[in-house]
């Protein structure tokens, strides 16, 4: 289940790693085609290179081509084929997500207070979580105020039961990452909405009004 643009995956690790523990006892490693293998030539040429040092010829089921030599260069124009496909597809992955995002729906995690989830289209968009969002409405609404230091706000999350969002008391780092994102709002920034300030599907747990103040 994870991607082929890199070598760097767990199920790779162990059939080179019983590769190695079985040298000379494998001849053959197959795909069902070379996109399966590695998306990046780079990587595709090493690896093919490895095998040749443990013995091991590459084959690709869907290839007709019985000529060693020809052989190799279909192989290579395929890793080639591969590496373009899955640059195309990022490309477009990308579009599509500043699309979404300029129409407010959420591209990313959701930050402490908020979960992800779906609408009727099946559209990422956010939602509170019950018991936490509540607290950190509180925690906003307090400092929008301006009468409580960073430090009184911190002390305030540990009053109400506030933790981060690994669990653990809230510190400064994480406490300013939450005064500072405008999604507690309903308005979305980010890199996808290519540092625009715009509104979101999710109606907010604080008013604008009160996040600029």
């Amino acid at each position: 289940g994870v991607s082929a643009k890199t070598l760097d995956r767990p199920d790779m690790k162990k059939m080179l790693a019983y590769l190695e523990e079985n040298k000379g006892q494998i001849h053959y490693l197959i795909t069902y085609q070379t996109d399966r293998l590695s998306r990046n030539v780079t990587d595709f040429f090493a690896l093919r290179a490895l095998l040749a040092k443990q013995g091991v010829q590459y084959k690709n089921i869907n290839s007709c081509i019985e000529d060693s030599d020809n052989e190799e260069l279909i192989q290579n124009l395929e890793a080639v084929l591969a590496q373009h496909d899955n640059k195309t597809k990022s490309t477009r992955v990308k579009h599509n997500m500043k699309i979404h995002a300029k129409e407010g729906y959420r591209m990313s995690k959701a930050p402490l207070g908020l979960k992800n989830v779906r609408d009727v289209r099946n559209k990422s968009i956010l939602a509170p979580v019950e018991g936490i969002a509540d607290k950190v409405t509180s925690v906003l609404e307090a400092h929008a105020t301006g009468t409580h230091t960073i430090a009184g706000l911190i002390k305030m999350c540990e009053s109400i039961g506030l933790k981060s969002a690994k669990g653990k008391p809230m510190q400064i780092q994480a406490l300013s990452k939450m005064l500072r994102n405008p999604i507690y709002a309903g308005l979305e920034m980010s890199k996808h909405t290519e540092g625009q300030l715009i509104p979101s599907k999710f109606k907010g747990i604080i008013t604008p009004a009160t996040f600029h103040r």
